[in-house]
């Protein structure tokens, strides 16, 4: 929580000047289980070349697990366009990845939900990447 208190860092990332927990009761928040698949296909449908990137940490179990996001995904029954494969930081491997016609499914090694908190340089290779169109390193 330190890093994301620091004031430069907030205003980095355009965000408002505030301290930040790990967890808050200032959310109106309620969980709900509903599937996503009519939304996601609605997405496809709207932007049909919107570049949609899906990310999960492997070892978040509780809140949005990796292994439901992925059949999910696969029950749309899009095209493969790339098969699994490990993306990586000095020749260690920190994710999987896997690319349909109209989405990307990524996961990151050792990361619970708040990816980028557990594994800082993976989510941060991740996000940057995908800012700027490119293809994570083999």
């Amino acid at each position: 929580s330190t890093y994301l208190n620091d004031p430069a860092v907030q205003q980095a990332i355009n965000a408002q000047p505030t301290n930040w927990t790990e967890c808050t009761s200032r959310l109106a928040y309620k969980k709900l289980n509903m599937p996503m698949t009519n939304y996601l296909e609605e997405f496809f449908q709207i932007a049909p070349g919107m570049n949609i990137h899906y990310y999960s940490g492997d070892i978040d179990l509780a809140t949005v697990p990796f292994a439901q996001t992925q059949r999910c995904l696969e029950t749309m029954s899009r095209p493969i366009v790339e098969e699994w494969r490990p993306f990586v930081i000095n020749k260690e491997v920190v994710g999987y990845t896997e690319t349909f016609d109209t989405y990307t499914y990524s996961t990151i090694k050792g990361a619970g939900h708040e990816a980028p908190q557990y594994q800082p340089a993976a989510a941060y290779l991740l996000f940057s990447t995908l800012l700027n169109n490119g293809t994570l390193p083999k």
